[in-house]
């Protein structure tokens, strides 16, 4: 594998398609704000025009805070330096980071702009920038979607004023589903009890659906037609067939059983498994036959004629097994063998009707979210960006035309937090901003445009919202490997930790995938400030049996103590300890 070229903001290419990979820790916020400094700066490119995408309100806020803050320290050094052209010490010393501490790129970039432009015009570039900058294009995924919905309206076919819904309570797609189950549930007997038997509504329907709704590239496979009410006829008639006949079968259970294995045929368990068969007043449901007449596991029916003879006793001189006699044997099978048969066919048949139902609502409210949008401009957030990804598929008619609206609206893009990204947001920064006719066609082209990924495969941990390792990974496998940088410098933990985590991670495939390697960080710190002795790793076995506790009791003692770790730790820090 291609060693990724370390990252330098001053000399990162301006054009062609980037992923950057930054390690916890390295300075991605400082390079993201340096890289935007340098573009309004040396690339005379408007704040405008440079889109910066993420994930949170919190992360946009805290990136508009950090680009705003450098512009600010560019314009600050130039002020500080009236004759910055000719004075390049005195530059360097007034080129200041937030701390007041010496900043080499600052002065680096500076310098830079500085041999090919007048300190004026770089003063007033960047006053022009900081005056702009609440126009600057930093958005969350959503606000950038719905910027694009209001100001594209036309190529995405979408209403001129498109209101965002942040009401959970104001959801269309639970209208959409309580009139689905008004008009096609309910007056269906087979539907309404199906849906009655396994507690479902509505509103749970919709939850287990609601991650489905929001991802249009899964394509579901058919399920298996479900025979349902005739499953049940059969099922009825087994039972029938059953208590008509019950204690000629108990009998002769009992003539097979000093026959049967004792482990599998419990004599208390049997007995019990009669008893209750005997208490049913009416027609038990299958699933309560299914674990009355089968194993432990629920997963095989005993009482069929081939578990039967598969749990025979062995002949003592041939130890082969014996062989069950063939009349008796015929009658457990054809009767409780024959009910387990056709309760585990209803059950299945109920699955598949379950599943029927989850395709029909998702189809449905599918379309009735079609029908809505073209009435009614308020939106939910996963509407945004689900009209945005329609707009941008290859069957729209409009989808060439807004895909070069959107390269030309934004000269340089860059998609931080890229490992959180779904196949959905994946496609819709790959139709906008990946596509041939956004790069330049050769060198000279003035228009260059670029677009940067910044991420990091080891912190993809948001699965449960839909983010999808793969979609970062595919995207990361179109990268030539000179247009794949890295951060691997650490600037905020202590060397001897650093030094630990990377003999901890040395080890081959740390992350399960290939394609998700381990580079071994460096540390920015010499020097350790921990107290001689003090291990800076420490690894901790709260159950050295795994299967001794369920993962609840586990979560919640891992809880547990990191609390008590969090209040011992600050306890010592205020009584000058360590702990």
């Amino acid at each position: 594998m291609t060693t990724p070229t370390p990252l330098n903001p001053l000399t990162i290419p301006v054009h062609g398609i980037h992923l950057i990979e930054a390690s916890a820790g390295t300075g991605k916020t400082w390079n993201i704000a340096a890289l935007f400094t340098r573009l309004v700066l040396l690339e005379k490119q408007n704040v405008e025009k440079i889109l910066v995408v993420t994930f949170t309100k919190a992360a946009t806020a805290e990136l508009k805070t950090r680009l705003r803050a450098r512009l600010d320290q560019a314009l600050a050094a130039l002020k500080r330096t009236p004759n910055a052209q000719t004075q390049p010490q005195t530059l360097r010393q007034n080129s200041l980071d937030d701390k007041n501490r010496p900043d080499d790129f600052l002065f680096n970039l500076l310098n830079q702009a500085l041999a090919s432009e007048s300190q004026d015009r770089l003063q007033l570039r960047l006053t022009a920038a900081i005056s702009n900058f609440d126009n600057a294009a930093i958005y969350t995924i959503h606000g950038f979607c719905q910027r694009i919905l209001q100001d594209f309206a036309f190529y995405c076919q979408a209403p001129f004023n498109i209101q965002l819904n942040e009401d959970p309570n104001d959801n269309p797609n639970l209208i959409a589903i309580q009139d689905y189950w008004r008009t096609q549930i309910a007056p269906n007997p087979v539907q309404a009890q199906l849906v009655y038997q396994h507690n479902q509504t509505p509103e749970k329907q919709l939850q287990a659906l609601s991650p489905y709704l929001a991802r249009p590239y899964l394509q579901f496979r058919q399920p298996e037609s479900s025979h349902i009410a005739q499953t049940q006829q059969q099922f009825q008639q087994a039972w029938q067939h059953v208590c008509t006949r019950l204690p000629q079968i108990q009998a002769t259970f009992w003539q097979l059983h000093p026959h049967l294995n004792k482990q599998s045929y419990n004599a208390a368990r049997c007995e019990d498994r009669f008893a209750q068969l005997h208490q049913f007043s009416g027609c038990p449901s299958p699933a309560t036959i299914w674990q009355l007449l089968t194993e432990s596991s629920h997963t095989q029916a005993i009482f069929t004629a081939e578990f039967l003879q598969s749990k025979a006793n062995q002949d003592k001189k041939s130890k082969q097994k014996i062989q069950l006699p063939a009349e008796p044997l015929a009658l457990i099978d054809t009767t409780l063998g024959a009910l387990a048969t056709a309760a585990q066919a209803h059950l299945q048949a109920e699955s598949q009707a379950l599943i029927q139902l989850s395709h029909n609502i998702i189809h449905y409210l599918r379309a009735q979210n079609e029908v809505n949008k073209k009435t009614s401009p308020s939106r939910q957030f996963d509407d945004l960006l689900l009209d945005v990804y329609h707009a941008l598929s290859p069957e729209k008619p409009h989808a060439q035309a807004l895909a070069r609206a959107l390269s030309a609206n934004w000269q340089t893009a860059l998609i931080d937090e890229f490992q959180d990204t779904d196949p959905l947001q994946y496609a819709i920064f790959k139709a906008a901003f990946m596509q041939p006719q956004r790069q330049p066609e050769n060198e000279c082209n003035q228009n260059k445009t670029a677009f940067y990924m910044v991420g990091d495969p080891k912190q993809a941990i948001y699965s449960f919202r839909g983010a999808d390792i793969y979609a970062y990974l595919a995207a990361a496998d179109t990268i030539p490997p000179a247009n794949r940088h890295t951060l691997s410098q650490n600037h905020r933990s202590h060397a001897a930790l650093i030094h630990a985590i990377n003999a901890l991670f040395s080890r081959p495939n740390p992350f399960a995938l290939p394609q998700i390697p381990y580079t071994p960080a460096r540390a920015a710190r010499s020097q350790s400030s921990l107290p001689s002795g003090t291990a800076p790793l420490r690894l901790t076995w709260l159950n050295q049996d795994p299967t001794a506790d369920d993962s609840d009791t586990l979560t919640q003692r891992a809880a547990q103590w990191c609390a008590q770790e969090i209040a011992v730790t600050l306890h010592a820090h205020a009584q000058g300890k360590t702990p």
